[in-house]
């Protein structure tokens, strides 16, 4: 791809959108390499780009250099308007990921702050840190969109157990038999 400053990146089928750190958001053809220009200036500085696969929409966090460096944006791909969500409330979001099922996630922190990773509510913008990423100055994340698995599971009420057994009784010293 002949850009530079491109900061941010998201695939939908085999079309490439990538960010400019100066605003602009182009549409490349992975097989040739062309990039078409989307929009000459979006107003905000690209930091991640990433599609929700459920709604197919466009999604964009902001450069820290950028006013207001928490906040999270939908993208309109006919022309690159962008359209607040609103803020994370975390500090600057450095890239967005979302999982199969539309969550949304991102890395937050700068310099050598180790980095948070955090949810971010795809109505409101605002996020939850899950936890440490145990790293400073991580820049991107990837993944599949499958590859997220669910680490809670709801408890389930009126099961039979699958198993059974009768062990050894221990010795009671104060009563020796066992009923």
């Amino acid at each position: 791809i002949a850009l530079n400053l491109l900061k941010g990146m998201a695939f939908r089928g085999d079309t490439l959108y990538v960010g400019r750190i100066i605003g602009q958001l182009y549409r490349v053809n992975v097989a040739t390499g062309a990039a078409t220009l989307v929009s000459t200036s979006t107003g905000i500085n690209f930091s991640g780009l990433a599609f929700n696969p459920v709604t197919g929409q466009l999604w964009a966090s902001v450069r820290a250099p950028n006013a207001n460096p928490d906040r999270i944006y939908k993208i309109s791909l006919q022309d690159g308007t962008p359209t607040l969500v609103g803020a994370t409330g975390v500090g600057p979001v450095n890239d967005i990921i979302f999982d199969g099922r539309g969550r949304l996630f991102g890395i937050a922190g700068t310099g050598t702050t180790v980095n948070s990773f955090i949810r971010i509510d795809t109505t409101t913008g605002a996020g939850t840190v899950i936890g440490s990423m145990g790293f400073a100055s991580l820049q991107a994340l990837a993944a599949r969109p499958d590859s997220f698995l669910t680490a809670v599971s709801e408890p389930t009420t009126n099961s039979a157990p699958h198993v059974f057994s009768l062990e050894q009784n221990y010795p009671n010293p104060f009563n020796p038999t066992t009923e």
